[in-house]
């Protein structure tokens, strides 16, 4: 009877094969224990990502997390180039400026919400 033992199973994060782990992309290891943010090219808008390339754990300017997915921050705020979460702009469009939330453009007032 032919037993395929491996370190701590691979973790469930690879196969055993001959008593070796074969780690699915993003673990590494000889237990396959280990995730390697490195190893996975996160699909945009997602700035970093794990365990998978769609599951975003940081999005890159314009877009906020949410359930681990970007968002982009203009759909929820009008004028907003960068905010923080869907109601909290940090940063605005080019020609409107933030003050006491606020956005003001050329003399006039317009409401975030």
């Amino acid at each position: 009877m032919f037993v395929n033992l491996c370190p701590n199973d691979c973790s469930q994060n690879g196969y055993c094969m001959k008593g070796v782990c074969h780690c699915l992309p993003g673990y590494i290891g000889n237990d396959c224990g280990t995730f390697d943010a490195g190893s996975i090219v996160c699909t945009s808008p997602c700035d970093t990502c794990g365990p998978t390339s769609t599951n975003c754990q940081s999005c890159i300017s314009g877009y906020y997390l949410g359930s681990n997915t970007c968002k982009v921050c203009s759909d929820w705020i009008t004028n907003c180039n960068t905010c923080s979460d869907y109601q909290t702009c940090t940063a605005c469009d080019s020609g409107f400026y933030l003050m006491q939330n606020l956005f003001k453009l050329d003399n006039q007032l317009q409401y975030l919400f």
